[in-house]
């Protein structure tokens, strides 16, 4: 016999594209740790803008080619954002680490 177990994802669920904000998929978007958010987070982003890169390839009429080039900008903008906040916590945890 096997149990499953699950959980209703958090109300500001930042990854509602995979959990559709109904059950978390436990992805770590919405963690305590914040070095565990952002490498989650750039992981999300770097799914999505493969997604919408595969997708923009085969976009026939102009306004959806430009919605697909929003999306990519949005995600790029993304996983600079949150690489940057990785080195600043990495650059944080180095200052406290060093005698």
């Amino acid at each position: 016999m096997s149990i499953f177990v699950d959980s209703i994802a958090n109300k500001g669920c930042y990854n509602p594209f995979e959990s559709y904000g109904m059950i978390c998929v436990r992805c770590g978007c919405c963690s305590e740790d914040e070095k565990v958010r952002y490498t989650s987070r750039i992981a999300l982003h770097k799914r999505l803008l493969q997604d919408v890169l595969a997708k923009s390839r085969t976009a026939v009429h102009d306004i959806v080619r430009r919605n697909f080039e929003i999306d990519i900008a949005w995600n790029r903008e993304r996983i600079a954002e949150y690489e940057a906040k990785l080195k600043e916590i990495d650059r944080e945890n180095a200052v406290l680490k060093s005698p």
